[in-house]
């Protein structure tokens, strides 16, 4: 009869066959953090990305409501000159307290109060209004802002103070361009200055431009330009 042999198993052999050895699972260990690691980089830029695009979602809608707001000052810009404290200060004024300041129509009057459908509005760039109470969140902020200030009465006393908005943050310049038909040459179409009507001076009233551009420069040099055709004149 022919002899067979029983084949012979070392323990090392079992072992091997039974489960990873430390390297190997090492390995396999190294593996899955690489996998993870590049899982949650992934994830992280996912989440980062769209947290900048509700950013800057929030601010054009905020931009928005902004440009909303110049269009119905400058579109409605008016020949008004006011009283102020006495001084005669002419329907639109480059050279105040302020950027500009200027007369328009159209003041909504839902309650039907005694008052003018005119109103008197500027805009500056400067410290958030609460920058120096205590209890704000805006204390002590070092931020730039555009405002829009507005008067609830056309003619004021000395005693008047306007009431003002905060419309943007980080806004570093804020100027205006006039388009005027009647200018004397085409190179004067667009100019910084506006014409004045030929009238005495001491009237204060200029001619209302045909259009204006609207200039915002915000803290990162971003610059946005509007152009608002204007009403046909103004009482």
């Amino acid at each position: 009869m022919s002899k067979f042999s029983i084949p012979h198993f070392s323990a090392n052999a079992k072992s091997k066959a039974d489960g990873f050895t430390l390297i190997e699972a090492l390995v396999a260990i190294t593996i899955f953090a690489f996998l993870g690691l590049g899982a949650y980089q992934i994830l992280d830029n996912i989440v980062r990305v769209e947290e900048q695009a509700l950013r800057k979602s929030q601010e054009m809608a905020t931009l928005q409501k902004v440009v909303w707001q110049l269009g119905k000052d400058f579109r409605l810009m008016a020949q008004r000159p006011i009283v102020d404290g006495g001084d005669l200060k002419a329907d639109i004024d480059l050279e105040g307290d302020y950027l500009i300041e200027f007369t328009r129509r159209g003041w909504s009057n839902p309650l039907n109060w005694q008052r003018s459908v005119l109103q008197r509005v500027a805009y500056s760039i400067d410290s958030h209004p609460d920058r120096d109470d205590s209890e704000s969140p805006y204390y002590n902020d070092e931020s730039l802002y555009l405002l829009r200030h507005y008067w609830q009465v056309l003619d004021r006393d000395f005693d008047s103070v306007p009431l003002t908005q905060v419309l943007l943050k980080d806004a570093s310049d804020f100027y205006v361009r006039f388009y005027n038909e009647n200018a004397s040459s085409d190179d004067d179409l667009w100019s910084d200055q506006i014409l004045r009507k030929s009238l005495p001076s001491d009237t204060g009233q200029f001619l209302v431009p045909n259009a204006v551009e609207v200039n915002i420069v915000l803290g990162d040099s971003n610059l946005f330009s509007y152009i608002f055709p204007v009403g046909a004149g103004g009482n």
